[in-house]
């Protein structure tokens, strides 16, 4: 038996963080939620990546029938910074969901091809943060990924 043994979340990351950027976040990851193509689970997901230049970019989950061709939104967002500026470095991604939950596996390893270890990973339940307008949890990628199979860990094996 695998038991996945999820991090405490750490308020204390957000301190630093302007409001008006994690707010701005919010109403785009709330947006591309709403957008949605989720037939399959009924979960609905936002995402909204911000740049350390202030671009901000959305992502939504596009299921597909062939589970696997699946996009979630976390990789939406990434891939859609690419495509219009390239890539930058990245200052937070912020998730809404109901409930929250951390990205899967297979986003935290994209996010680790893209993202500094101690980028922020901001999650949130619509519902909680319009009434408190605070973030559910709070973690960095490596809080998430301890041991990624990054550029590093390709050299050296190949």
């Amino acid at each position: 038996m695998i038991y996945l043994i999820i991090p405490q979340a750490k308020e204390s990351y957000l301190k630093d963080m302007d409001q008006n950027s994690i707010k701005q976040a919010f109403q785009m990851a709330e947006e591309a939620r709403n957008n949605s193509y989720s037939p399959y689970s009924k979960f609905k997901v936002g995402a909204c990546l911000k740049t350390k230049n202030n671009l901000f970019f959305q992502g939504t989950n596009v299921e597909n029938a062939s589970f696997g061709a699946t996009c979630c939104a976390e990789r939406s967002a990434i891939l859609s910074m690419i495509s219009s500026v390239g890539i930058q470095k990245i200052d937070f991604i912020l998730l809404t969901t109901i409930p929250e939950t951390i990205p899967c596996a297979i986003c935290l390893q994209v996010m680790s091809e893209f993202f500094e270890e101690d980028t922020k990973i901001l999650i949130t339940d619509p519902s909680k943060f319009n009434t408190t307008k605070t973030i559910s949890k709070t973690y960095t990628l490596k809080d998430l990924l301890k041991i990624p199979f990054d550029k590093a860990e390709l050299s050296r094996v190949i």
